[in-house]
């Protein structure tokens, strides 16, 4: 009985420890003996994987792989009990275990048959993804009531509900999206202490909570893009939502804790608000109305900008000071000088697709360039970046001589 209950106590600390570390091959090693001896295929699965990883040698890897296939096809059945000839469920098998499953209808239900699968299928689950889910209560519930609170990334795409208050009980939460979702209460995922990133692309909701500076204290990485209407992100109930877009990104002031953030394809045009944030790494304003980037002045720290298809885009002067960035994207653009990028000195990747750029001398004035994408702009030779060593994507048009430079070339005996 001691026995029984020490195993089973030992396969729940590697069931959470795979949870929160699922490349830890040090605990699969163990938790596949556990399994082994409990005379669950699984532990062998896990064996003859960590072999495949390990061996150098192609033709065992293969021998290995077939080996592994037929074992899969063998107990799949078995592992998946009546949700293995189900439409309602894609596993998201990892060594047997449903780590990464996707709900495709009947979505409590069909977790719930998941979850209750005698073989544990589901005692790994990390990430899950829910599409056009009705509501949420159960699935929070579910998840709560069977010790997985802990989940890692939670995903709803096109929620067909409003509410979203008992997804704030998954308190081990790290990731959640809600792509195109209307929720009104979504103040109370604030709540999730350990929320590191939030992914609501295509919101139809105000940006009013972010403005509770003890809300989302964990957050670091914010999607924003595609937002349905950047001038009344504020909402009706605050009465500003049509005084402009400097207000509707107000309430974003405050996130200095943020390390990443895309406002990308929306019609932003005012970045005021953004001059706080300056742990920014990573900044997306593709495909936006932004003209002036004095606001992006303090961000010293970023390291990735894209202002791809920012069409009213000119000036670069303002990044003069931008000493860690990396990457830069102006594609698409009315940029024509690239002089203010001379000075800085971790620049490695510039994409000035699609610009009016003509010249090539601040490109070779850039000492950390290594890569440079120019299909569509005027430059016409590259070939000193080429003997510098920087990868250059997209090459200069073929340019078709002239009637007239045909026939000096003949006069000359040019061939």
């Amino acid at each position: 009985m001691q026995t029984s209950m020490a195993a089973s106590t030992a396969r729940a600390e590697l069931e959470g420890a795979l949870r929160r570390d699922p490349g830890d091959e040090q605990a699969w090693t163990v938790f596949g003996d556990l399994l082994s001896a409990a005379g669950d295929h699984r532990g062998e699965l896990i064996a003859l994987e960590q072999r495949a990883l390990a061996s150098a040698r192609d033709f065992e890897r293969k021998v290995l792989r077939h080996r592994i296939e037929e074992l899969t096809r063998a107990e799949y059945a078995s592992w998946l009990g009546p949700l293995a000839q189900s439409g309602d469920l894609d596993p998201g098998l990892v060594r047997g275990f449903a780590m990464d499953p996707q709900l495709r209808r009947h979505h409590p239900k069909t977790l719930e048959q998941l979850l209750a699968i005698e073989s544990r299928t589901g005692a790994l689950l990390r990430t899950l993804t829910a599409e056009r889910a009705t509501g949420c209560t159960k699935i929070a519930a579910l998840l709560r009531e069977r010790g997985l609170a802990d989940l890692h990334s939670l995903s709803l795409p096109d929620p067909a509900f409003e509410r979203v208050a008992p997804l704030a009980k998954l308190d081990g939460l790290r990731r959640l999206e809600l792509a195109r979702a209307a929720p009104v209460d979504l103040a109370s995922l604030g709540q999730l202490d350990q929320l590191d990133t939030l992914v609501l692309p295509s919101l139809r909701a105000d940006l009013e909570p972010f403005a509770d500076h003890g809300a989302f204290a964990a957050l670091r990485r914010l999607d924003l893009s595609f937002h349905a209407s950047p001038r009344l992100a504020l909402g009706r109930a605050s009465g500003r939502g049509a005084r402009g877009d400097e207000h509707a990104l107000a309430p974003l002031a405050g996130r200095e804790q943020l390390l990443e953030l895309d406002l990308g394809h929306a019609g932003w045009t005012e970045l005021a608000p953004l001059a706080e944030l300056r742990s920014l790494e990573r900044l997306v304003l593709a495909s936006t109305d932004v003209f002036d980037l004095r606001p992006l002045m303090s961000l010293t720290a970023l390291r990735e900008l894209d202002l791809r298809g920012a069409r009213a885009l000119a000036d670069l002067s303002p990044l003069t000071g931008h000493a860690a960035l990396e990457s830069l994207r102006l594609a698409y653009t009315r940029v024509r000088d690239l002089r203010p990028l001379r000075v800085l000195p971790r620049l490695k990747m510039l994409d000035i697709e699609a610009t009016p750029v003509a010249s090539i001398d601040d490109l070779m004035a850039m000492p950390a360039l290594e890569r440079v994408i120019i299909s569509g702009s005027a430059i016409t030779n590259i070939d000193p970046l080429l003997e510098r060593g920087v990868q250059v994507i997209g090459r200069p048009p073929v340019v078709t001589p002239s009637w007239r430079e045909l026939a000096n070339s003949l006069i000359r005996g040019d061939g």
